[in-house]
């Protein structure tokens, strides 16, 4: 149960969020092995791990689940543990979409069901300490793609409460059925940790990252990747903290120097609790990218951008409280192109939460994004639509903690184009006006000490309200077993 607290994060279940449109989105434009990519990503996610990352929990019963995990695991007496599973699943995904210029049945198709097996195994050596050695095997083999990857993480502690880790990963996949694609990738960071330096804490780390392709394009080009940074934190008491933190990146791509750029990053954040649940958060995280060698015709682009969160909690009543998160995306380009308009793009959704027992929580709210572009000349004005979406959703969890997490995501939402002039373009449906009905479902549970079984599924059913034949749907569906010996 070590690791019931990291699925239950509701940043890593954004971040699934996030990852699976990602997937969609190369499976739209046909990209299939960079969304089985995305897939094996979210895999990696929900696959239970120590992460040496420096976390911060968003409430007051995280972090006392969290000591809970803490105090299990120092009663662990072995130095050594040697941990193997076999794995075995399937990953389905479906397409259903309609083109409007078509006569007739204009209802096209796509689906692909890949089964999988594999075998992970992990060795550590002191995993409860400040000075362990981990290290970690997995191998995939499925109808579609050969996938495996090693990894090697070693923490050595400096002084009484500092400490420093060095981490390698080793991967590489094959894609054979449809696609010829292979990689391999090696990823290797160096961190320092220094802690309780008065109430100020500091991160530092260097991580570089090779992938070399066995037949770079454009589509998939080898390149190098370096990122440096720096995280200084200061406590000002239980639970809250105020954030400062920068990056810088550097990658390179050996045959395909117009996708070379660099990009600075600074990072701003503050947590603060007040009372035992009271609680705001507040991100803001701007970055420039400029590309070195990219022709002005290209969409490689330099480009700065904000991006801001913030998120607050009020409880009215011990099992009953209101929620409120939102974002502000601006980016401006540098130069003014043809095909890559400056936006800003903001998106709120209050709710409301009741807690059902120990274990249960719903919550059931809106949601409100409006994108604006800017105008370019000499462009056609079809490519570019300014919208807004709006629509209620709905939330379910469950979390216990011998090991059973359960979480729905529900939106209906409705998108508006309001200054769209497509109709002016014969048979035309990209900016006409459209329902939008999304599930996510995720599941993991560990059946015994032996067996672990999880889920995700994704459902979006697009409908456009104006034009027949322009309606879509995609389905994600994920599925895992899991046996320890």
């Amino acid at each position: 149960i070590a690791n019931t607290a990291q699925l239950a994060d509701p940043i890593l279940l954004k971040e699934i969020v996030r990852l699976k449109k990602e997937a969609e989105n190369f499976a739209a434009n046909r990209d299939f092995p960079m969304a089985l990519i995305w897939m094996e990503t979210i895999w990696e996610l929900l696959v239970p791990g120590d992460s040496s990352e420096p976390t911060i929990e968003e409430s007051s019963e995280a972090q006392r689940l969290q000591d809970l995990q803490t105090s299990n695991i120092l009663l662990t007496p072995r130095k050594f543990r040697w941990t193997k599973e076999l794995i075995t699943g399937i990953d389905i995904w479906r397409q259903e979409f309609q083109f409007t210029f078509l006569e007739g049945d204009s209802t096209f198709l796509d689906g692909s069901g890949n089964p999988f097996s594999g075998v992970r195994a992990a060795f550590e050596y002191n995993p409860s300490s400040r000075r362990s050695l981990q290290t970690l095997m997995y191998f995939k083999y499925s109808r579609d793609y050969l996938s495996g990857e090693i990894e090697v993480r070693l923490r050595n502690p400096l002084g009484q409460h500092s400490l420093w880790r060095f981490e390698n990963r080793f991967e590489g996949s094959s894609f054979y059925r449809d696609f010829d694609v292979k990689y391999l990738q090696n990823r290797a960071t160096l961190a320092l940790d220094l802690k309780r330096l008065g109430p100020i804490s500091l991160d530092l780390k260097d991580e570089f990252l090779f992938r070399n392709y066995a037949n770079s394009t454009s589509s998939y080009p080898n390149y190098l990747n370096n990122m440096a940074s720096g995280f200084v934190k200061l406590n000002t008491n239980l639970g809250s903290y105020l954030g400062v933190g920068y990056r810088n990146i550097l990658r390179a791509h050996p045959d395909f120097g117009m996708n070379d750029y660099f990009e600075n990053r600074f990072d701003f954040s503050w947590y603060q609790t007040l009372g035992r649940e009271l609680s705001f958060a507040i991100e803001n995280d701007l970055h420039f990218r400029d590309y070195s060698d990219a022709p002005t015709d290209t969409i490689f682009q330099d480009y700065w951008e904000d991006y801001f969160r913030g998120e607050f909690k009020l409880p009215f009543a011990p099992a009953f409280g209101s929620e409120i998160e939102g974002t502000l995306t601006r980016r401006d380009y540098r130069s003014l192109s043809s095909n890559l308009p400056d936006y800003w793009l903001w998106e709120v959704e209050p709710r409301f939460y009741v807690k059902v027992g120990p274990d249960w929580q719903l919550a059931a709210g809106g949601y409100y994004g409006e994108l604006t572009q800017q105008t370019l000349a000499n462009t056609p004005s079809i490519l570019f639509e300014d919208y807004y979406m709006y629509g209620p959703t709905i939330t379910i969890d469950f979390f216990r903690i011998d090991g059973l997490i359960f979480n729905m995501q529900q939106s209906l939402l409705w998108q508006r184009y309001p200054k769209s002039r497509e109709s002016n373009v014969t048979n035309v449906a990209l900016y006409s006006d459209r329902q939008v009905y999304s599930i996510l479902f995720f599941l993991t549970w560990n059946i015994s000490t032996k067996w672990r079984f999880t889920a995700l599924a994704n459902m979006d059913d697009d409908r456009s309200r104006q034009r027949e034949n322009s309606d879509s749907n995609n389905t994600l569906l994920g599925f895992e077993l899991n046996y320890l010996f």
